[in-house]
């Protein structure tokens, strides 16, 4: 591995690390969109300093749970900004998982196609099921969820800057992802940066380690192993890409003294 990490470009990894920053402003520009649904108004550059600190938080809690609990607490209406955040949330893994199966799918790997789908599928299912039964339990927030996927459905006022946020934030962070690999001077095709950029996002997720260590790594030779990577890089760039993630934290850290 010190053979490749001597070989890296390391002008060139400031461009992941610039693409990870623009990836949380559109992902504020997402939650700002949902929030807007529920009458919340916040601008998405004042989501973005929030967002940043999030991630500094993520380092140390699962599955993305710390930035949601210091999100609601900065924004304020609490239901409405817990509710936002969980609906963005599924619905961004929603088009990850799409993604995936689409890349995946360019690539030839119809084993991870299905897993995708099938995925998706007993996703959307769970939720509308979770959503029927929890109804008399909900109450008001039923309703406010409901206002929200009215807003943000196919042909919904806001559904199309929802969609354009959320391609961009998968288009941020796959190229960030391809551009890691090109550092170290192991290109790989596109396809397959979109595919294990979407099926780690959604891997990491699941609420079972601190920052994904372990499902991030899984998820990653999981999609890149019918290109045969050498073992060295690979192991490069998993640390690459968690040192850029750390640097985007600080980042954050020092934003929210601002």
């Amino acid at each position: 591995m010190l053979d490749a990490l001597r070989s890296t470009n390391v002008a060139l990894l400031a461009v992941p690390f610039a693409l990870k920053v623009a990836a949380v402003f559109a992902a504020s520009v997402r939650l700002s969109t949902v929030l807007g649904t529920l009458d919340v108004s916040v601008k998405p550059l004042d989501l973005w300093r929030v967002l940043m600190f999030g991630e500094t938080i993520n380092k140390v809690v699962p599955a993305g749970i710390g930035s949601i609990a210091y999100t609601t607490v900065k924004v304020g209406s609490s239901t409405k900004t817990l509710l936002s955040q969980i609906f963005d949330k599924v619905a961004f893994l929603v088009v990850m998982l799409v993604a995936g199966a689409t890349a995946a799918a360019y690539n030839g790997q119809w084993r991870l196609v299905a897993a995708c789908t099938t995925a998706l599928v007993v996703g959307l299912l769970a939720s509308a099921i979770a959503v029927n039964v929890m109804g008399p339990v909900l109450g008001e927030p039923q309703a406010m969820l409901r206002s929200l996927i009215a807003s943000l459905a196919p042909g919904g006022g806001a559904s199309a800057r929802y969609l354009v946020a959320s391609l961009a934030s998968l288009a941020c962070m796959s190229l960030a992802f391809w551009l890691l690999w090109a550092a170290c001077n192991t290109p790989i095709p596109v396809g397959y940066a979109v595919a294990c950029t979407a099926i780690v996002t959604v891997a990491i997720a699941v609420p079972v380690t601190i920052n994904g260590i372990g499902l991030r790594e899984w998820a990653i030779v999981l999609t890149l192993g019918p290109l045969d990577l050498p073992n060295a890089t690979l192991a490069l760039v998993i640390l690459l890409a968690y040192a850029i993630g750390f640097a985007a934290s600080l980042l954050g850290y020092f934003m929210s003294l601002w």
